[in-house]
């Protein structure tokens, strides 16, 4: 999809040969499900101080595209993710 909204967004929380789904497709796309990032941008956009809410948010991929257009942002972070940011790199997938 091309739309001026979207702009590449990339982060990844693992390595993307460990993350086929998220971390891969940011690596080789710039954008994940770029559907739902227009639509997600597209009314970021028009409620600019809306306050964005991420239930259930994964990595956070959404809440860092809310955050990065300047809206306050609640992530609810899958306790995997945070169990993993807690702990040294070099025992992620081990």
């Amino acid at each position: 999809m091309n739309s001026p909204l979207i702009n590449q967004l990339f982060f990844s929380l693992f390595p993307a040969e460990k993350d086929l789904y998220i971390s891969k497709r940011l690596e080789e796309k710039g954008v994940y499900e770029p559907g739902i990032t227009y639509l997600i941008q597209q009314s970021l956009s028009k409620y600019p101080d809306a306050l964005f809410m991420d239930l259930g948010a994964n990595i956070g991929y959404y809440s860092l595209l809310a955050a990065r257009s300047g809206h306050k942002t609640i992530a609810g972070i899958h306790i995997k993710c945070l169990q993993i940011l807690w702990t040294p790199p070099d025992s992620w997938f081990t």
